[in-house]
């Protein structure tokens, strides 16, 4: 299986505007109208889909999930299946899966489109997107002797 990393995002064009010097003044101010904020970087992960490929070769495009999807799956597999580890599980591979082979889909919003990703998908594709969230979407390990000597 092999994975990359792409963004949905534009980059920042980087657009700056000069000042105009006064007389005799020599120096030039520089102003960056598109600066990399706190808040932009998040967004900008938030939007970055990774592509991880199956045994079969076929190239499945994953994203991370925020909290409206997340509510969103649990409205679509119920209650009772949302305490089914088993299901629960099939369903979170699927909703994060947004293209397979440059197809895009949007996340099920029926059971029957659920069934119908996991299906598609099969334990072969399921097993890449598993892979592929581990790898992309995973917290960062913390180090623990980092944070002791800190």
């Amino acid at each position: 299986m092999t994975t990359t990393t792409e963004s949905n995002t534009p980059p920042a064009s980087g657009l700056s505007a000069g000042s105009n010097p006064g007389p005799g003044d020599q120096s030039m101010t520089t102003l960056n109208l598109n600066p990399e904020t706190p808040s932009a970087t998040i967004v900008n992960a938030a939007n970055t889909a990774a592509t991880v490929t199956d045994d079969k070769g076929r190239m499945i495009g994953i994203k991370r999930m925020n909290a409206l999807d997340r509510l969103r799956m649990f409205e679509v597999i119920g209650g009772d299946n949302a305490k089914n580890e088993a299901f629960l599980g099939y369903a979170t591979l699927a909703f994060h899966v947004v293209n397979v082979d440059g197809d895009a889909f949007s996340r099920p919003t029926t059971r029957r489109q659920l069934e119908a990703m996991i299906q598609m998908l099969d334990d072969d594709g399921l097993a890449a997107v598993a892979k592929g969230i581990a790898e992309h979407f995973a917290p960062a390990e913390i180090d623990a002797d980092a944070v002791k000597n800190g």
